[in-house]
Order: structure tokens, then sequence, then C-alpha cells
């Protein structure tokens, strides 16, 4: 069954007390919209402008199916309030078939960030200070589609792998920290910086460990600040948005690429049924598997698939017909 809510969390409101006005109520209406494009920028690839004039069109309420408020504070000058809003994701989908906006929903896989700076000659992981480890720490883990991960750097943690192990991408070191945190995907990040005539200049490279692959980042820019910490924030941010954006991409592609049917699946015992069920789960070239009726000897199931040559193949060389 497909997910029909989600959530936007750790929204912060902070603005100055006005006794005229309902603090809540404003409070809510600017979080519904900063929910809301929140959600537009993880499941779609619309630029920031097209997203802005999505907002002016549409009423956010009616997306909205709930909140909740935390910390929240009166003062004589100031109201603030960190707020949960629930999106309705039945009515977002439609929303968008109906415009022709391309979306994908899914979460992305749980992704271990291993932060490494590099500052005049020296590669650090875990020593401090490592303001680039600090950014991930500042940034809410869970502000976006892709499940991200950050090591805790406990002892095992430091003992596994070294900044020099992560540079080197030390394959078995890589393994072991994704099998400790759960994670199906490393991230070495390494920034560096240079700072000539007292500027910052910041490089980003990106590699997936598991993959041993490096991560082309085209069209990736950041907002730079004369505060080095900021700076690296902003990059913390912008890096995490772009991921997104390659994920939802891919498996929009993915999506276009997609076939359809009914197949029957013939077997002679319950115990050949579950062999076919659990190759079908596991198959890369099934999205989706929907069992519609069966019997003691035959199913009949609608399957989503990306190429019919590879998925009869891949049948045929398991002995399924």
């Amino acid at each position: 069954m497909s997910k029909e809510k989600s959530s936007v969390e750790n929204i912060f409101i902070e603005f100055n007390f006005n006794k005229n006005l309902s603090s809540r109520k404003k409070a809510l209406d600017i979080s519904y919209q900063i929910a809301i494009k929140r959600y537009l920028e993880w499941v779609t690839i619309l630029k920031n402008d097209e997203i802005e004039s999505l907002l002016d069109k549409i009423n956010t309420n009616l997306f909205i199916t709930g909140y909740s408020i935390e910390n929240e504070k009166f003062t004589k000058t100031k109201y603030s309030a960190l707020i949960t809003v629930n999106l309705d994701l039945l009515k977002i989908k439609n929303y968008f078939k109906n415009n022709n906006i391309s979306f994908f929903l899914e979460e992305g896989p749980k992704t271990l960030i291993i932060p490494v700076i590099k500052y005049k000659n020296r590669s650090i992981l875990w020593d401090d200070p490592n303001p680039w480890f600090e950014a991930w720490m500042k940034r809410p883990l869970d502000a976006n589609l892709t499940d991200f991960l950050l090591p805790t750097g406990q002892v095992d943690d430091l003992i596994t792998l070294s900044a020099k192990h992560a540079e080197d991408f030390v394959n078995y070191k890589i393994k072991n920290m994704s099998t400790k945190y759960n994670a199906e995907e490393v991230l070495i990040l390494q920034l560096e910086i240079q700072q000539t005539q007292g500027f910052y200049n910041l490089q980003l490279l990106v590699y997936q460990g598991l993959k041993e692959e490096k991560l082309l980042l085209e069209d990736f820019a950041y907002k730079k600040e004369k505060n080095l910490e900021k700076s690296i924030l902003n990059l913390a941010n912008a890096f995490a948005k772009k991921y997104d954006d390659l994920w939802v991409e891919d498996n929009i592609k993915r999506l276009e690429l997609e076939s359809y049917a009914l197949v029957r699946l013939n077997y002679n015992s319950f115990s050949d049924w579950m062999k076919i069920k659990r190759f079908l789960l596991n198959s890369q070239n099934l999205s989706s598997l929907e069992i519609r009726s069966m019997s003691n000897s035959s199913a009949i199931v609608f399957i989503k698939f990306l190429s019919k040559e590879k998925l009869v193949y891949d049948l045929e060389a398991n002995n399924i017909y």
C-alpha cells in the first residue's frame, strides 16, 4: 500500500510579537508555506523560481492534514515555535498529475555521511576541529528525501575508519562502517579549504564509497559567506538538496521506461511458488509486484518492469516459465 501521509519536521518560526494579531495562526500560515516548499524541493526537480510560482497559485491549506507545535514561546517582543506539518500525499500526487509535474515520492536509501576536511595539507575526520562534520551535526539529517546518517564517532568508529582510509577507499573498512550503521550507501564527502588573501575557497569532491565511484555534481552552487562556518553549512544544505534532486531525477527517468503486464506463473508446489515470489521480489528489473489471484498450481500477478527481454531471460535462467 502506498504511503498516504508525510511530515515536514523542524520548521522554526520566529517573528516580532503583535498583540493585534493571532501569533499562532500567523506561525501556522508561515509553516504551511515552508512545508509545501520544502516538500516540492524534495520530490520534484523544479527550479526555485518555478516552485515560488506554484506557491503563488495554490492554497497550501488544502494539502495539510494537521500539525504539532513544540517549544512555543511568547515574550513581550517575540513569538517563536518549532512546528511539524503533516501533508496529504494523495492530494499532492493528484495535483502533480493534473498539472503534468514530474515527481517521485519514495524516500532514498539510508546513506552514511563521512565528512572529511582537508586544510593546509592535513586531512581530518574525527579530530577536533572538523567544521565540516560539525555542519552536518547542526543541520537536521531528516530534512531531506534521502535518509542521511552521521557516525557517532565512538571509539570503534575511530578504529574502523580513519581519514586516510576514507580518502584511499579502503573497501572493507567502508563496508564495516556501512554494516554498523545499517546503511545502504556511504558517501565520502571530501571538502578542501584553501585560504587566499583572507577569502576561503571550498572545493567538494563526493565519492560513493560502496560503489567506489565519483559522483559528478553538475550545476551545483551554494551561497558563499564571509564567515567560514556559515559557508560550510550552506554547502552542506546545498549538497543535500542536490543529492535529493539526483535521486528524484534518476527515478523519474526509470519510471518513464517502465512497462506493465499481467503474468500467469505456473508451479508444482507451494515451495516452488515461494521460490518464484522470492526471486521476483529481489529482481532489480521489477519495481512492483501485486498478486491478483492464485491457486494451488498457478498465480496471476501484476508487475511493473524495465525490460521485457531481461525479465524473460532472468526467469528462464531460474527455471521459471
